[in-house]
């Protein structure tokens, strides 16, 4: 009995044993199982967390870039706006010089008036009004100038309708500006509620991104707090204790290494929680950007509002100063007749110059008498200087020639002829009344001099250019030469030395000779005379080439020195319209830098404004910033308390 008892007892054991290794088995496939399904899952929402970040970050950028295109667009039509105002601040400017200009050129007019009117009747006079009563007096001594005179006031009457002409031009000019400006207001009345509207659909748009954005932050907050724990690895089996064996430690594993990967993925939403809210306060930051730009493009709209309105006024003054000046023409026509005296005495006044200048063109031929007497001096002078420097045929000439230059008369000596560019200098130097006699010839002595001297100068130059085209004549030759010498006499001889010595000349030729009447080297030297002729004729060619580019130079250099001193005159009068408009220059220089001041002074100002209210707005931005943080530290903490309930 207690041997069946055993063997009945073992096999019950062996069966139990035998059930529970089974359902192990079976457990452990379904684990296997069930954790190919849950990395299945894992990989598919990493792929469609992947998938989903990258259509975020590429709507972003989408976004972004067509924020920023807008942005760019309003800043150049700021621009352009900008550039307008100031083209139309420029014509307002234009137009108040001219009105400036308009009304001093009247008051010069009466100013002009008055001192004639004074001189004409002796008496002074305060204003236009005074004169035309004083005028009114005495209508028929007007009368008479006015028979007598006819010619000079048909010149005046075309004066005046010259004036006329120029005042219905600057009337034309003024009209078509006006027209202009209005036409740029409107455009930018056009340009700015364009602005306003854009403006006003970008902030629809950040408005409706920051609720969507609210929605993804609420929607992600609802499902961190109603996410549990994954039922992927609770059985509905019961627990089986194995007395002595301790639990399957792998399952615990894999159960922590879940619990990590949800930590992963809360980390990673928390990041893009985060990402979220950048790009939120961005889109804020840019929303108030543009309502400043906004704010600024009104008030420049105000101010060239003003502007406007300021240069209807302007017109409108303009307008009334041409109807006051259309009287003023009815009054010019009565004083044009005081010009008449005025005329007469000028006329007076150049028949005693006339009578002055014929008894200064008699003083005039007697200055140039000595004039022409001083110059035969000197001319002698500088004959005997030259005389000095000639040979020794020249002087036997010149002293065969003694007794015929002492029979004629002082009067009668050898006058070089004057050069034609001395002749205006000469001739402004001696017709100068304001100098003396003295000073009119040291004058012209230094202008004879330095004129002289540019030849020589130039003749030193030609000079120069001459000996180096005959050196380029004895290079050509170098080679022939000492070939010529070497077939002749045995011997290289260089060109100068050929050149420059004649015996070796006379050699070569004898040698020649006798080599020619040698029968048996004349072929030889048949063939040598030829390459040598034909040499010869080259360099022939290229000498009358030379030549003619020296004729040539030397033409040019007198053309050059003929229309340099042209250009000196040019040059001097020139130098005088530049000073003048240097002048100008630094006057206009001189406004537009005190402009540039107040301009930067401004700018100065309006950064310091904007700094400030960027810093404020920061402050804000960082408040909002630190709040966020918080609830999220808040949500983290109240998802890490959950997962471990």
């Amino acid at each position: 009995m207690n041997l069946s008892d055993a063997t009945e007892t073992a096999i019950k054991n062996d069966q139990q044993n035998r059930m529970l290794v089974e359902s192990l088995k079976r457990k452990n496939e379904d684990i296997q199982q069930r954790l190919e399904i849950s990395e299945k899952i894992r990989v598919d929402l990493q792929r469609s967390l992947k998938e989903t970040q990258q259509q975020d970050h590429l709507f972003h950028t989408q976004q972004m870039n067509c924020m920023r295109r807008q942005v760019e667009k309003i800043q150049n039509e700021k621009t352009l706006l900008e550039n307008d105002l100031k083209h139309a601040n420029s014509e307002i400017d234009t137009l108040k010089n001219k009105v400036v200009f308009a009304e001093n050129s009247k008051i010069v007019q009466d100013s002009k008036i008055l001192e004639i009117s004074n001189q004409c009747f002796k008496k002074s006079f305060s204003s236009i009004e005074e004169l035309l009563n004083f005028m009114l007096v005495q209508p028929k001594y007007y009368e008479e100038e006015h028979l007598q005179h006819s010619k000079i006031q048909s010149r005046l009457c075309k004066k005046l309708k010259n004036e006329k002409n120029k005042r219905k031009i600057l009337e034309n000019e003024i009209r078509t500006n006006q027209i202009n400006f209005e036409k740029a207001s409107t455009e930018y009345e056009n340009k700015i509620s364009d602005l306003n509207f854009t403006i006003k659909s970008l902030r629809n748009q950040v408005d409706s991104l920051a609720h969507e954005a609210d929605k993804a932050l609420l929607s992600l907050q609802q499902t961190i707090a109603t996410t549990k724990k994954p039922r992927l690895f609770f059985y509905s089996e019961p627990a089986i204790s194995i007395p002595g064996d301790p639990p399957c430690p792998s399952v615990i594993d894999e159960l922590r290494e879940k619990v990590n990967i949800s930590n992963v993925y809360i980390k990673d939403l928390k990041v893009r929680n985060k990402k979220q809210e950048k790009i939120i306060s961005g889109l804020k930051a840019n929303l108030k950007t543009l309502n400043e730009e906004n704010e600024n493009l009104k008030d420049e709209l105000k101010s060239a509002q003003m502007l406007r309105s300021e240069s209807e006024k302007q017109m409108e003054t303009l307008r009334k100063t041409y109807d006051t000046q259309k009287d003023d023409r009815v009054n010019l026509r009565k004083k044009i007749k005081k010009q008449q005296n005025i005329i007469e005495s000028q006329v007076e006044n150049i028949q005693t110059l006339h009578s002055t200048i014929s008894e200064l063109e008699g003083k005039l031929s007697e200055i140039k008498i000595r004039f022409t007497r001083i110059q035969t001096e000197d001319d002698d002078v500088e004959k005997s200087r030259d005389f000095d420097s000639y040979e020794t045929p020249v002087n036997t000439y010149n002293f065969q020639n003694q007794h015929y230059e002492q029979q004629m008369s002082y009067a009668d000596c050898y006058i070089p002829d004057i050069p034609s560019a001395l002749e205006p200098q000469i001739k402004n130097i001696a017709f100068n009344g304001s100098l003396q006699a003295p000073s009119k010839i040291k004058i012209l002595m230094k202008t004879v001099c330095s004129y002289y001297e540019e030849q020589i100068h130039s003749l030193t130059q030609d000079k120069n250019n001459a000996q180096q085209q005959l050196n380029k004549y004895v290079n050509c030759f170098s080679e022939f030469i000492p070939k010529f010498t070497a077939s002749v006499l045995n011997k290289h001889v260089p060109v100068s030395v050929f050149l420059d010595d004649p015996t070796i000349q006379s050699k070569t030729l004898a040698v020649l000779r006798r080599k020619c009447e040698n029968a048996i080297e004349f072929p030889c030297m048949k063939c040598e005379a030829k390459n040598l002729t034909e040499e010869t004729s080259k360099l022939a060619k290229k000498a009358k080439k030379y030549k003619k580019e020296l004729f040539d130079l030397r033409e040019n250099n007198e053309f050059l020195v003929n229309s340099n001193q042209e250009k000196s005159q040019t040059i001097l009068e020139l130098q005088t319209k530049i000073k003048y408009l240097q002048k100008k220059y630094n006057d206009i220089q001189n406004c537009v830098d005190k402009q540039k001041k107040e301009f930067l002074q401004k700018l100065e100002n309006s950064k310091n404004e904007t700094e400030t209210e960027y810093e404020k707005i920061i402050d804000h931005l960082k408040k909002k910033y630190i709040d966020q943080r918080n609830t999220i530290n808040d949500l983290s903490a109240q998802l890490s308390l959950h997962h471990i309930s």
